[in-house]
This record gives structure tokens, C-alpha cells and sequence, in this order.
């Protein structure tokens, strides 16, 4: 496992402003938080690549600024709408493969959007095609205020459509009232992506190494389960002071078995 900060933990200062902090910072992998569509067009893609490049920040994944159109958009009663949604996110898919990541982040439909999970699987699947087809992986995340918070809906997801990837957000279970210990073991083999975070009583959200949560343990569960992939410092803004904060949490997973020193 190797760590790595999103860009998205110092939303909303614009995307590249907030890679070149990590790039001066010293992070060697990040994830990239596009925020609008105009950071969709080649040649931004193409000179965020050459900063990240230039200072030897890996881009490990891609998280859609359009995360809470997916119900409207892949969920609906409405066929358009979903093969325009297709070809929205053949962009994203297309972006993330010029940036180097090989996942883009899904979050899915929103509570209270009842769908059958085999037309959930069958809508899902069509998608992660299009991702395959472009070489990236679409990952499917818990989120608390969607359908997707819980162990069980993951458990059911991979009964219908077990070529599914998943992506497990600690601070998104902790906001959920769900274990992260058992959302991590419901995505199993499937897991290809983890946003990291603390957590304390009133807090469901600090830097790692900064709350109560045991981390040591469930970067030991994600060992045993075969996890190789990145373990991704995502905050929000409010959740740090600066990012020689996220730095430091690095560091600090690092010093725990299974981890790589990436710094």
C-alpha cells in the first residue's frame, strides 16, 4: 500500500493550484478532484499531467465533480439520459487515462431512489464497460447519502455483478453509522481504492494519527485481504490547517505495517 492526498481536501481552490501544493509539498501520489467541465478539455488535462510529472506526484485516481448528478443521470426512467451519461463520463474516463489513474470514483444513487439491484448491476455494468473500454476502472464508493452506504448493499452489488470494483471512504461509513471494518470485508478481493481518514467522538473527520479510530487494525485487515492500492488522505477543508498536516499523516501511516514509505 502506498499513501497519497486528493486535491479535493483543499476544495475550492481551483484543481492545479491545489496539485501544486502537493507537488511542493513533497506527495509522490495523489488523487485529482476535477471541478468543472472546462478542466475536461485536453489541453488542461494535458498540462496538469506535465505539473504532476514534472514533480513526481503519481496520479493514482480521478473523482467526478458530477458525483450527485449519478442518480439523475444512470438511475432515472429515463433510457437518454443515461446514454448521455455514458458519453459524460467517457470524458472523465478518458481524462483520468491521460492523468496515469487507472480508477474513477462512483457514488451512485441517492437515498430514497429505489432501483432493483439487478437493473442497479445491469445500469453499473454498462458504465464500468465504458470505463474498461478507455483502460480505468470505476470504483464504487460508500457514501453516507446514498444507496451505497452500507456493507450490505456492497455484498449485494458483487452477487449481481462481481466484476465490480469499490472504493472504501472511512470518514463516509463513520458519517453512515456503518463499521468501516465491515465495509472493508463486504468489498473484499473488489477493493481498488481506499480515502482515509481519523476520527473522533463529535469528529467524524481529522487527519490520520489525529482521532481514536484504529487505523493500525484496519490497514492490517486491508493486508489480509490482499489490498495493494493507495491509501488516499481525503479531508475537507474545515479538517486541517495546512497541508504539512496532510504530509504528516502520510508519514504517520507509513509507519504502519503493509505501508510503503511514498514520501
Amino acid at each position: 500500500m502506498v499513501t497519497g492526498i486528493s486535491t479535493s481536501c483543499f476544495y475550492p481552490l481551483e484543481t492545479e493550484k491545489a496539485l501544486a501544493l502537493l507537488v511542493e509539498a513533497g506527495a509522490k501520489n495523489g488523487e485529482v478532484f476535477l471541478n468543472s467541465f472546462s478542466e475536461l478539455e485536453e489541453p488542461y488535462l494535458r498540462a496538469l499531467d506535465r505539473a504532476a510529472r514534472a514533480g513526481g506526484l503519481g496520479i493514482l485516481s480521478v473523482h467526478p465533480f458530477t458525483s450527485g448528478w449519478e442518480g439523475s443521470l444512470f438511475f432515472s426512467g429515463y433510457p437518454r439520459r443515461m446514454e448521455d451519461g455514458i458519453d459524460l463520463y467517457r470524458r472523465f474516463f478518458w481524462g483520468a487515462a491521460l492523468l496515469g489513474a487507472d480508477k474513477v470514483i462512483f457514488h451512485g444513487a441517492p437515498l430514497g431512489m429505489e432501483i432493483p439491484m439487478e437493473e442497479y448491476a445491469r445500469r453499473y455494468a454498462r458504465l464500468d464497460q465504458a470505463a474498461r473500454e478507455l483502460g480505468v476502472r470505476l470504483c464504487h464508493e460508500n457514501v453516507c447519502r446514498t444507496v451505497s452506504r452500507s456493507a450490505a448493499f456492497f455484498r449485494e452489488l458483487l452477487c449481481f455483478c462481481p466484476d465490480a470494483w469499490c472504493t472504501l471512504d472511512v470518514k463516509q461509513a463513520v458519517r453512515a453509522g456503518e463499521d468501516p471494518f465491515a465495509l472493508a470485508a463486504a468489498m473484499g478481493d473488489r477493493l481498488a481504492h481506499v480515502h482515509i481518514s481519523d476520527n473522533a467522538p463529535g469528529r467524524s473527520c481529522l487527519p490520520p494519527g489525529k482521532g481514536r479510530m484504529d487505523l493500525a487494525g484496519l490497514v492490517a485487515q486491508l493486508a489480509s485481504q490482499g489490498y495493494r492500492g493507495g491509501l488516499i488522505v481525503e479531508l475537507y477543508r474545515g479538517d486541517f490547517a495546512a497541508v504539512e498536516e496532510l504530509i504528516d499523516s502520510c508519514r504517520w501511516l507509513e509507519g504502519l505495517p503493509g505501508t510503503k514509505n511514498s514520501l
